[in-house]
């Protein structure tokens, strides 16, 4: 994240050629309410 300042390297191609935070892992104790929001504000699910 840049936080409104120039990127200091460029962007890898991919995630392993990257230093630092890559991904950020969540974990939700009930899916069914996410879900529910998400169709409420039409958030196409895969």
């Amino acid at each position: 994240m840049s936080f409104d300042k120039e990127e200091t390297h460029p962007n890898p191609d991919f995630i392993q050629d990257g230093t630092g935070v890559q991904y950020i892992t969540i974990n939700v104790k009930a899916l069914n309410p996410v879900i529910k929001k998400l169709k409420e504000k039409n958030v196409k699910l895969l």
